[in-house]
């Protein structure tokens, strides 16, 4: 997950506890064998605590110890998820200016380079997110930021594509 993904995750859940926050009951007369549940900030009857089975309505306020806790929990969480992320994963590299794909002929102009194939605008390179090229001479994807293949060989000794593959996709790095 990446460290964008965490963090709206965890404000997607402090702004969920902060809508539903817990509530406690207000005043002197109160049932403490029953605790009022998480209700809607914005209901009209938050302040209220109907306890159906018995007839009785108690005034609740928000239980501003059990927020705090629950919020200081989710920030935590979040904290430790962010943390605890592998470092330099995904980091963004800027695509090269240098790479022209013509659809119709089926070559990607990779610099001075011409290669047949199509760029993936799908699935980007797993170590730098720039967009990855297939070459059909190999049958495989490489990255041109990072100048290496993306999928390994099939061991196959008689491979067409595999045998002949080079170990760089690139002759000049770009």
């Amino acid at each position: 997950m990446g460290k964008k993904k965490i963090l709206i995750a965890g404000l997607v859940g402090c702004a969920i506890c902060a809508l539903f926050p817990p509530r406690q009951y207000a005043g002197q007369s109160f049932n403490s064998a029953v605790t009022p549940t998480h209700c809607f900030l914005f209901s009209p009857k938050f302040q209220e605590f109907h306890l159906y089975d018995q007839g009785f309505v108690y005034g609740v306020g928000v239980d501003g110890g059990r927020l705090l806790a629950e919020l200081t929990l989710i920030v935590a969480i979040t904290g430790v998820c962010y943390l605890a992320r592998k470092p330099g994963t995904r980091a963004r590299v800027v695509m090269p200016k240098a790479i022209i794909k013509d659809s119709a002929s089926g070559i990607v102009s990779v610099g001075d380079i011409s290669v047949p194939g199509w760029v993936d605008d799908i699935k980007p390179c797993d170590h730098c997110g720039s967009r990855r090229i297939y070459h059909s001479d190999y049958d495989a994807y490489f990255c041109p930021a990072c100048n290496v293949w993306v999928e390994h060989t099939c061991n196959d000794k008689p491979c067409a594509f595999c045998g002949k593959r080079p170990d760089k996709p690139l002759p000049n790095p770009i």
